[in-house]
């Protein structure tokens, strides 16, 4: 008895987090349940639902979508993701029920490694599956409890964006009810690359801001001590729940929700107020009633950065920060450097890359959120009332440090490598890095002068060792990327140089940005060397566009010959984003010859010089060596070019087959000439053209045959000794 009093804590806290991590794992085996049970049904049965809506619905062009609980009779336990069309006017919100019939799917996986997730995103929010119907189908709904609230929450954002410009409009939209939907990409990207995301996400910051607000007005209340305090933990309760509502339930504000409330109520029971012991406790809450949470990125992002705010607030108190000069520097860039890099594994593993000056923007921006915050606060009362005068002398002072904390953002954000992309592998080797430095500096603040010097020679001898194994294992890497109907492949040289071979699709919107960036951020492929356009249709090139004015290749190459017609308008683009880019560009043809890196080069085998060959034939196929070993990129070549090739006795290891596996009356003896060890299929999954034709299959049949539309992104490694070769999804 006497040990368990003594450790009565500790027994205690492992007691909750088994607890908790039981509820974690009942919930994984309650998702594996919900898709072997959706599995069963074909995606054209209909099923039918009674649901009540828990997330702030949103509106996609004649699309509502939103989270729901099933609340009759079913075998899925968690909740569904439902997507009504032609449901805009209905004006759903939090909390309505409504019967409805539909069709379910299970969503699909990323594409590519470091594409975003939908099925794991759907996870994260607790979600099984995709329940698709419309309007017509619902034959039962009820308004909710929360109807008033969402009524006033829209009725606001509507006369925010009356009275400021768009821009600014969405950001204070932002910063008072937590819809970051009417953001700008280049508003997002800005707030990322300077470090400062997070004043856009309603946390905790904006609710400890929302009760200090409150706070000045209790210290004018004619009450005593004791009624005061009793009306301030009354009035903070109602106004945290108040916003934990408006804002849309979401997670950090939660978090610091159930922080406030204990702060509130620990003098009440004569305990003092400890941070660390809130913040667990609040983790406790939140798990056991949302188990998935710990998926989601801002689940990880707000406990991460709070504890490091903890431990910054000891470190401060430790080493009297507080009675130095120029005490507000010294504890501003304390407390972001901790959050920081208490944050940076998961900031970096979702969102692959880093911003760099986060601890100095912080320090600089961080001081006029309150102001924005207070005025946004102001001008959302005058808002709420909806008198025009009134509404539109707010507006003119919420502009003022709207437009200041945007402009100071884009001033960080624009200077150089103050953001750079970052695999998650390259992590590994910062928090390596990270931890030294930190025992480094351990060390010294102890006056250890030993360990210091110890620890220094062990960090300078790792770095060295690492990179003497790299120079001593080189290997080429080619990666054939999944994008829809199109084709992408990239080529990691065994001496650090990066090569791309078109990038375009037809089926995959806007796929540099949703596909080729995260898979090249992922893969830490940060720029091209030299970017190949086979020829100019567009799931060819499509992609090549965006990442020249992303100022991402450094040399393009394409086909030196008469352009068709077909081809044209992509042409003419591509030139224009070059020049503007300051491109530089070479034109190539059969014969012509690039000598990449020490252990590998390139041959063009294909088009002729000015050839009048149709712009499929007319395509620029590539031969790239390394080791002795050869891969063959053929764009979309036909049977005049297939012909050409069989006669000049062309023979390789790694195709990849021409046109997408579409029908060649040349297939056969292409195949048989090349003898092939693996032959690679760049197409879509169940794309409108059939590809790949059943004689391709038939063809190639000698040959390891891989296809971007089941196997994802295909990967091989070829050094001295071998080709190995990796899939993202195997079937």
């Amino acid at each position: 008895m006497k040990i368990l009093r003594n450790y009565s804590k500790i027994i205690f806290y492992i007691s909750v987090i088994l607890l908790l991590s039981l509820r974690v794992f009942l919930w994984h085996i309650s998702v594996v349940m919900d898709y072997n049970f959706i599995s069963e049904f074909s995606e054209d049965d209909v099923h039918t639902f009674t649901l009540k809506v828990c997330s702030v619905p949103k509106v996609n062009d004649d699309t509502v979508s939103f989270d729901a609980k099933i609340i009759s009779k079913t075998k899925i336990i968690n909740k569904l993701h439902v997507n009504l069309k032609y449901a805009e006017k209905l004006n759903i919100t939090y909390g309505d029920k409504l019967k409805l019939s539909g069709f379910l799917t299970i969503s699909d996986k990323a594409m590519n490694p470091g594409n975003f997730d939908y099925r794991n995103y759907l996870k994260s929010q607790g979600v099984s599956a995709i329940f698709s119907s419309d309007i017509t189908r619902i034959k039962n709904f009820e308004n909710g409890f929360f109807k008033r609230f969402y009524t006033v929450r829209q009725n606001l954002s509507n006369t925010i964006f009356k009275h400021l410009p768009h821009e600014e409009a969405s950001f204070v939209n932002a910063l008072i009810t937590g819809d970051k939907s009417e953001l700008s990409e280049d508003t997002e990207r800005i707030f990322k690359h300077s470090g400062v995301y997070h004043i856009v996400a309603v946390s905790g910051l904006h609710l400890n801001m929302f009760i200090l607000f409150l706070s000045y007005i209790y210290t004018i209340l004619p009450f005593k001590k004791r009624k005061k305090r009793a009306i301030i933990i009354l009035t903070n309760s109602l106004a945290i729940i108040f916003m934990i509502i408006f804002t849309g339930f979401g997670v950090s504000v939660k978090r610091a929700a159930i922080m406030s409330i204990i702060l509130c109520i620990a003098p009440l029971l004569n305990r003092e107020y400890s941070p660390i012991h809130a913040l667990f406790i609040s983790m406790i809450f939140i798990l056991f009633g949302e188990p998935y949470s710990y998926l989601d990125i801002s689940f990880q992002l707000s406990f991460m950065a709070t504890l490091g705010i903890i431990f910054a607030s000891e470190f401060i108190k430790r080493y009297k920060f507080s009675e130095r000069k120029y005490s507000y520097v010294f504890e501003s860039i304390i407390i972001s450097s901790f959050s920081w890099i208490f944050t940076l594994p998961f900031t970096v593993n979702a969102f692959h890359g880093v911003s760099l000056i986060t601890p100095i923007s912080n320090m600089v921006i961080l001081p006029f959120v309150p102001i924005l915050l207070a005025f946004s606060y102001i001008f959302a009362i005058v808002c709420i009332f909806n008198i025009t005068p009134f509404c539109s002398l707010a507006a003119c002072v919420v502009i003022v440090p709207t437009k200041a904390v945007m402009l100071i953002s884009e001033f960080f954000a624009k200077i150089p490598f103050a953001y750079i992309p970052m695999s998650t592998n390259g992590m590994l080797l910062i928090l390596f890095e990270f931890t030294m430095l930190a025992a480094a500096a351990y060390s010294c603040l102890k006056v250890r002068k030993k360990a210091f010097i110890a620890i220094i020679l062990l960090l300078t001898i790792a770095n060295l060792s690492f990179m003497l194994y790299n120079n001593n294992n080189r290997k080429c890497e080619i990666h054939f990327v999944n994008v829809g109907q199109g084709e992408c492949a990239i080529i990691e040289t065994p001496y650090d140089k990066n090569i791309m071979i078109d990038c375009g699709s037809d089926t995959v919107n806007n796929v540099y940005k949703n596909n080729i960036m995260p898979y090249m951020d992922f893969e830490g492929i940060y720029k091209i060397d030299v970017a190949f356009v086979t020829h100019f249709h567009s799931d060819h090139v499509n992609g090549i566009i965006p990442m020249l004015e992303d100022n991402r290749i450094k040399t393009l190459a394409i086909p030196e010959r008469n352009i068709s017609d077909d081809e044209k308008d992509a042409y003419e683009k591509l030139l224009k984003a070059t020049v503007k880019s300051n491109t530089k560009i070479i034109f190539l043809s059969k014969g012509d010859s690039l000598d990449v890196d020490f252990k590998s080069e390139i041959e063009i085998l294909n088009p002729s010089k000015y050839t009048k060959a149709d712009s499929n034939d007319a395509s620029m196929v590539i031969k790239y060596i390394c080791f002795d070993k050869s891969i063959l990129f053929t764009g979309d070549i036909r049977e005049t070019a297939q012909y050409t090739l069989i006669d000049e006795d062309v023979k390789t290891d790694i195709l990849k087959v021409p046109h997408h596996g579409a029908f060649s009356k040349m297939s056969d003896k292409f195949a048989k000439s090349l003898d092939c060890d693996y032959a690679i299929i760049s197409c879509g999954l169940n794309n409108q053209y059939s590809h790949p034709h059943e004689q391709t299959f038939e063809s190639y049949s000698k040959s390891k045959i891989l296809r971007t539309d089941i196997n994802r992104t295909i990967k091989f490694t070829i050094d001295e000794n071998s080709i190995r070769h990796y899939v993202y999804y195997d079937d």
